[in-house]
């Protein structure tokens, strides 16, 4: 589990990190409209993504830490809180991502955050499993 959860903190810092810094183009890999379309929408879109890729930095962070503290001598009850919220966020980010895919984006970067968060998911998943 703890390597899961530190492929996951670095998926996710990486990710943070190119829609922190690079929103305009990552926008771009999802959504098909460019400054000109609408301008005020392109850049409430920008910074919507660039505050995604804050959060997605941070919980990278998050996640790396808590990752360095999961061991075998950890509670079995705090390693079930641990599994059960990495599957009700990645859960919900393969939720959000799905909906996404198929009403707005229908891009080859939704269908790969869509594969990203779902591999997470049955990861954690099989860990609960494993666990229970």
């Amino acid at each position: 589990m703890k390597q899961w959860m530190y492929l996951n903190a670095v998926l996710f810092i990486a990710a943070g990190i190119a829609f922190s810094l690079y929103a305009p183009l990552t926008i771009n890999l999802y959504a098909r409209f460019t400054s000109q379309d609408n301008a005020l929408l392109y850049w409430l879109a920008v910074t919507f993504a660039r505050m995604y890729g804050a959060s997605l930095l941070g919980f990278g962070f998050l996640i790396w830490a808590i990752s360095r503290l999961v061991e075998p001598t950890l509670p079995e009850g705090t390693q079930r809180t641990i599994l059960l919220a990495m599957v009700i966020a990645n859960g919900m980010g393969l939720a959000v991502a799905g909906t996404q895919q198929v009403t707005l984006w229908g891009s080859l970067a939704g269908w790969i955050t869509i594969a990203v968060y779902a591999i997470l998911l049955l990861g954690y998943l099989a860990f609960s499993i494993k666990k229970g």
